[in-house]
C-alpha cells in the first residue's frame, strides 16, 4: 500500500498538500493537510463503476468560507458545549460561543481550519498519513497545550482507519472526529433519506430546544431512533417524535455497548449502488446527524440532508453531564481512540 501527495494550494502562505491512498481493489482516499478532510472516498459500486461517497469541494477556498465541516477532523471537544461554559479544577473557563447560544466543534476554527503537519510512516507493511497538530495552551480557550496526531489508513480489506492520539503538559478536553458527510449513491446524489441503516445501540441521548442534552438516555425501542433491523431513514424519520422535530431530523448522540474495542455499531447501505458502509469505533459512541441545515451552512452548496454524517465521538456537552463519560484528559495521560470504516458491495435480498 503505498501513499502519494500532490500541492492542492496554499493558505496563510503555506503549501497544502493532497494524499492519496489507495488499495487494489479499486478503493481511494483523498485527504489534504489543510484540517485533515476527507476530500474524497472513492468505491466501486455493484457494477463496478467508482463514486465518490463523500461531499466535498473541488478548491481549498471553499473549505475556507464553508462552516458545514465537510470531512475535517473535529476538535478540541466535537459537538456542543452549553454556553460554551465548564470547570476544570474548580476553575471556570468560557469557550467561545460560536453557534449561539454554544459553543460547537471546538469553536471559531477549531481543528478543522488549521494546517496540519503531514508524515508517511510505515505500518504492517503499508504506508499510512500521519497527520500532526500542536495545540496551544490558550487556543479557542481550552488550557494545555496538546499535542495531536490522526493517522489514516487503508488496507486491502477495504477498510479505513482513523487513529486518534492526544497528549497535554495541563489537564484539558479531548473528544476528536471526523466530519465526512456520507451518501453512498455518490456525493452528486440529492439526498441520504433513502439510506437503509441498522445498528446496535439500543440507547440515545435526548437534547432540549437548542440541541444540548437533558442529561438522561432513552431507549431506542419504539421510536424513530429504532434500527435495530435496516429501515430506510427517511421513513423512520417521518415518524412523530418530538426529538426528530427539535433537530428537523437526526442530529443525535447514539450509545455503543461497553467495549472499548473498535466494534462495530453501525451498517449504512444503499439499494441502488449495492455500496454498504459498516462502522466500527472504540469511542462511546456516535453522532448521527442527516445533514438538517446543510443548505446554510454549505452557502447553498449542498442540499439539506445530501448527506449523513456517523460522527464517532465521546457524548456531547459531556463536561457539564455528570452522568456522561468524561472527556478530561489529564496531564501527561494519553488520549487513543480508533475508528474503522469498512466499504463492501452487497447483493440485493430477493423479492
Amino acid at each position: 500500500m503505498k501513499v502519494s501527495s500532490c500541492p492542492f494550494g496554499e493558505v496563510e502562505g503555506r503549501e497544502v498538500l493532497k494524499f492519496t491512498l489507495a488499495n487494489n481493489s479499486g478503493v481511494r482516499v483523498e485527504v489534504i493537510t489543510y484540517g485533515g478532510i476527507i476530500t474524497a472516498f472513492e468505491v466501486p459500486d455493484r457494477e463496478g463503476h467508482p463514486k465518490n461517497i463523500v461531499l466535498g469541494f473541488n478548491s481549498l477556498p471553499e473549505y475556507w468560507t464553508d462552516k458545514s465541516f465537510p470531512g475535517a477532523i473535529i476538535g478540541r471537544c466535537c459537538n456542543r458545549i452549553a454556553y460554551g461554559r465548564f470547570q476544570l479544577n474548580g476553575q471556570p473557563c468560557q469557550l467561545p460561543v460560536n453557534l449561539p447560544p454554544h459553543h460547537l466543534h471546538g469553536g471559531m476554527k477549531g481543528f478543522a481550519k488549521r494546517l496540519w503537519e503531514p508524515e508517511v510512516i510505515h505500518r504492517e507493511g503499508q504506508e499510512c498519513l500521519k497527520l500532526k497538530y500542536l495545540s496551544p495552551h490558550g487556543e479557542e480557550g481550552y488550557p494545555g497545550n496538546l499535542k495531536v496526531e490522526v493517522t489514516y489508513s487503508l488496507n486491502e480489506n477495504n477498510e479505513l482507519s482513523m487513529g486518534c492520539h492526544g497528549q497535554s503538559d495541563a489537564d484539558t478536553l479531548i473528544n476528536l472526529t471526523n466530519h465526512s458527510y456520507f451518501n453512498l449513491n455518490g456525493h452528486d446524489a440529492l439526498t441520504c433519506l433513502d439510506h437503509e441503516l441498522q445498528w446496535t445501540t439500543e440507547h440515545f441521548v435526548p437534547v432540549d430546544e437548542t440541541l444540548i442534552p437533558v442529561g438522561n438516555l432513552r431507549s431506542t425501542k419504539n421510536t424513530p431512533f429504532d434500527f435495530s433491523a435496516f429501515a430506510l431513514i427517511g421513513d423512520k424519520m417521518q415518524m412523530t417524535d418530538p426529538q426528530i422535530q427539535i433537530g428537523q431530523g437526526y442530529d443525535h448522540h447514539l450509545v455503543k455497548d461497553g467495549s472499548t474495542k473498535p466494534v462495530q455499531c453501525v451498517t449504512v447501505r444503499h439499494p441502488v449502488s449495492g455500496i454498504q458502509l459498516r462502522v466500527g469505533t472504540t469511542q462511546p459512541g456516535f453522532q448521527f446527524y442527516t445533514g438538517n441545515f446543510l443548505e446554510d451552512s454549505s452557502g447553498g452548496k449542498f442540499r439539506n440532508h445530501q448527506g449523513f454524517c456517523i460522527e464517532t465521538q465521546h457524548f456531547p456537552d459531556a463536561i457539564n453531564q455528570v452522568n456522561f463519560p468524561s472527556p478530561i484528559l489529564r496531564a501527561g495521560e494519553i488520549y487513543k481512540e480508533e475508528t474503522v470504516f469498512k466499504v463492501e458491495q452487497y447483493s440485493r435480498s430477493p423479492a
